[in-house]
């Protein structure tokens, strides 16, 4: 059994490992929710899931490590040396997970296929290209980007070359993006199909949405699929293309019958 002496001496150690890792989930958190993973791609595409691994892994680890080494009855020069071997391993997690998430973050906003996808920056930069340089597409950051279906047979033959042999996948191949905005007309094609989904199905959570706002009409507004890789959503754009908002689908993307503008399954290929 401990004596209260050392528990109380753990329980500060305890303490302060728990101080240590509060400020660093908050600006981790701060840095992904309003950085890394803005808006919908937070709750959707990796913020909150990479964020949930992390944190739980540094919220116990350094803790568990304080109260198992630190020991008040052991010399100053012991104590010490406790500390900082508690404080390394827990700084070194903190790093790591930092660094994943970092390196998990989308750096672009990719149309192609008929959905939106999001595209992570070591794929972008496989093809010689760092993800800051993706920032011309778009105004927004990470930026909206339009990627064009490969024409005539040798940009065929590229395009598979580049996804059977490099794995790299149709809405991050870099040599086939355009900007957004001229070819808005393309990404809001599906608007009509779109709209009627949400009017049948998605209605609750379009009124909430759209409570409030000047202009409450579907019509008023143009939308395109999201497929995040934990969930997906409807993206919503003014008619001159600016981003406005989401909601998020109940399940996955669905496919429709185009003829009758129906949804015919809830099942969608990444």
């Amino acid at each position: 059994m401990l004596s209260r002496e050392v528990m109380a001496g753990k329980l500060k150690a305890v303490a302060a490992s728990l101080a240590v890792f509060s400020v660093f989930s908050i600006a981790l958190l701060l840095a992904a929710r309003l950085w890394l993973y803005p808006d919908f791609m937070f709750a959707l595409d990796g913020g909150v899931q990479g964020l949930r691994l992390v944190l739980l892994v540094d919220l116990v680890l350094g803790p568990l490590l304080a109260f198992i080494i630190f020991n008040p009855g052991k010399s100053r020069r012991e104590q010490g040396m406790d500390i900082a071997l508690v404080a390394v391993i827990q700084f070194s997690a903190m790093a790591w997970g930092s660094y994943q998430v970092w390196n998990e973050r989308p750096v672009a906003v990719v149309y192609g296929g008929d959905r939106f996808v999001s595209v992570m920056p070591e794929i972008i930069r496989a093809q010689n290209v760092q993800p800051a340089d993706l920032q011309h597409y778009s105004d927004r950051k990470p930026p909206f980007v339009f990627r064009r279906e490969p024409v005539g047979r040798s940009e065929q033959e590229r395009f598979s070359v580049m996804v059977f042999k490099y794995f790299i996948h149709s809405e991050a191949q870099v040599w086939l993006f355009e900007k957004f905005l001229p070819n808005r007309e393309a990404v809001f094609a599906r608007t009509a199909v779109i709209s009627g989904y949400i009017d049948t199905t998605m209605k609750e959570s379009w009124l909430a949405w759209v409570n409030g706002r000047e202009q409450p009409r579907l019509a008023d507004y143009r939308f395109a699929f999201y497929q995040g890789r934990y969930a997906s959503a409807v993206l919503i754009f003014s008619p001159a293309g600016a981003y406005l908002g989401y909601l998020r689908l109940p399940g996955k993307i669905p496919a429709f019958d185009e003829a009758s503008g129906q949804a015919a399954s809830v099942d969608k290929p990444h």
